[in-house]
């Protein structure tokens, strides 16, 4: 008799599989960046990418939500619990949050 074809081996080819693939390479990028771009910067595009993923298309929704959570949380840290966050190139927000 004839071998019975089986399942393919690469286990990648699984869509499922290559979505946690790339959210595994997307944190291990989030966490080599997090000091550069600073937290905001870093989330949104984190957040931009992952919620595209998912399947969100309504691209001015996924900008606000993925720059005014991280903006929110940011100033949650920042002004009431008072835990300096990595702010890379929007330092100035560091300053600006200073002065009220």
């Amino acid at each position: 008799p004839l071998a019975e074809e089986t399942e393919s081996v690469n286990f990648i080819k699984n869509k499922y599989v290559a979505a946690a693939l790339i959210c595994i390479v997307l944190c291990i990028l989030y966490v080599a960046l997090f000091k550069t771009l600073g937290y905001v910067i870093d989330s949104f595009i984190i957040c931009m990418i992952l919620m595209y993923m998912i399947g969100k298309r309504k691209w001015v929704q996924m900008a606000l939500i993925s720059f005014l959570i991280p903006l929110v949380m940011w100033a949650l840290f920042y002004i009431v619990l008072t835990v300096n966050v990595p702010m890379g190139p929007l330092k100035f927000l560091c300053d600006l949050a200073d002065m009220l």
